[in-house]
């Protein structure tokens, strides 16, 4: 399980922030509370995430939680991510942080449920 050491120490040197190459799905999104703005991208195929990035401005929990989140979607399938709560995906207890940074840390989890549901659904093909 991941702990709140494990999110600062991405927060201040993340290897998943940045653009990836052209083709690659993204979506926008940010945390009014906060003021969090990022974007989200995936590389996906076959039905697999090959690689996912963000880029953006946020708090150090969002930025944390985006990146440990990046780290934990490649080789998972659209399937899977789909239907993976939050706190199963990052490996995180939220309730160590108060609601507002919940809401934080929860950002990049709802912008991948967000650019997941504009793709196919591939499912049983």
């Amino acid at each position: 399980m991941f702990t709140f050491e494990d999110i600062m120490d991405h927060a201040r040197a993340s290897p998943w922030r940045g653009a990836l190459e052209d083709g690659a799905t993204s979506v926008c999104g940010r945390n009014p509370l906060c003021g969090d703005q990022f974007t989200l991208v995936l590389d996906i195929e076959d039905g697999i995430v090959q690689q996912m990035r963000f880029d953006g401005a946020g708090c150090l929990v969002s930025q944390g939680c985006l990146s440990l989140l990046c780290e934990q979607v490649r080789g998972k399938s659209i399937a899977e991510l789909r239907s993976t709560d939050a706190v199963t995906l990052l490996d995180f207890d939220y309730t160590q942080l108060t609601w507002n940074r919940q809401q934080c840390a929860r950002l990049g989890y709802e912008l991948l449920q967000r650019l997941l549901a504009t793709l196919p659904n591939t499912e049983g093909q």
